[in-house]
């Protein structure tokens, strides 16, 4: 790798480097010639810190807290770098704990304000829940065995004829299970924008992670009302309309079926989207990347 790199570099002479994700920090960092840039998207330690805090298997809390540490003295490098970018004020406080002297910037996650716009080209089906999310990704698969094994029942004792969809390439067999009268696993589909305007509310049962969520984000755009839990919300400042959260099992499955009920929660979404839209656009996204760059090559015109 080392040495592909630097053939590539040799022949192009970029004029910045831009590294993603902490695993490929090693390769960039002592190339001191060359202004650099590591987009890490969120703090893995964070990730880390919440994946252990959640599981009560001793061995494996154990385990996960010798990566931790590991994580934590490693995201150090960070100060090898120009810039340091991630998703949320959340991840930029953990990583500056780490590294003081590094220069963290938050560049947001951000959704295509053109696709996902409502436009009322689907009628949504009145008890359609949606979760969404990459299933190989083990928070997102987490996520979705804790909803149908521990929220949908509760849900459903309310709002019996109530279904859930669960959207996402890649599946495992632990999320495939899943799958019967009232749940539904549909694997990749090509227009996700589809199934969201099909759905009255999605969920965002994430338990542990870090950064900002395009489940969050992608429905609120399309003004559908999301259901979500602190987590997964922790990456937005502020926090917006059209979100409600639940800290508990019950407080989950009780806003579900608040968003079922009461209009307000559809209007507020509704409300919402635009402003997501704004915020979160790819357009002022790269805005803001191309003027990050423009720093880093010239200092000295801030």
């Amino acid at each position: 790798m080392e040495v592909a790199l630097a053939s590539l570099i040799h022949e192009w002479q970029p004029d910045l480097l831009h590294t993603h994700l902490i695993r490929m920090a090693p390769y960039t960092r002592g190339m001191k010639n060359i202004p650099r840039v590591l987009d890490l998207t969120d703090a893995v330690s964070l990730y880390l810190r919440r994946f252990r805090d959640i599981h009560s298997n001793p061995l494996l809390r154990w385990m996960l807290g010798v990566e931790l540490g590991r994580m934590t003295n490693f995201e150090s490098v960070i100060s090898d770098f120009q810039r340091v970018l991630v998703c949320s004020e959340v991840d930029q406080r953990v990583l500056k704990n780490h590294a003081p002297d590094a220069r963290v910037d938050i560049l947001p996650n951000g959704v295509d304000q053109e696709g996902f716009s409502p436009n009322g080209s689907v009628v949504r089906d009145p008890r359609r829940i949606i979760l969404t999310g990459n299933m190989s990704y083990y928070p997102n698969a987490d996520a979705a065995r804790y909803f149908v094994r521990r929220v949908l029942p509760i849900i459903q004792k309310t709002i019996p004829e109530v279904k859930l969809f669960i959207v996402g390439q890649n599946p495992p067999w632990s999320v495939r299970r899943l799958a019967g009268n009232d749940v539904t696993v549909t694997g990749f589909v090509s227009d996700i924008r589809g199934e969201y305007l099909k759905s009255t509310v999605a969920v965002s049962p994430v338990r542990f992670g870090a950064g900002t969520l395009n489940k969050i984000l992608e429905p609120l755009a399309l003004g559908i009302p999301v259901v979500a839990t602190p987590v997964s919300v922790q990456g937005m400042n502020p926090p917006h309309k059209g979100i409600l959260v639940g800290r508990t099992t019950e407080e989950l499955a009780e806003a579900v079926v608040r968003v079922f009920r009461e209009p307000l929660y559809h209007e507020e979404a509704v409300n919402a989207s635009e402003e997501i839209r704004s915020l979160y656009g790819w357009n002022r996204v790269s805005e803001m990347l191309e003027q990050l760059y423009a720093d880093v090559l010239d200092p000295g015109h801030m």
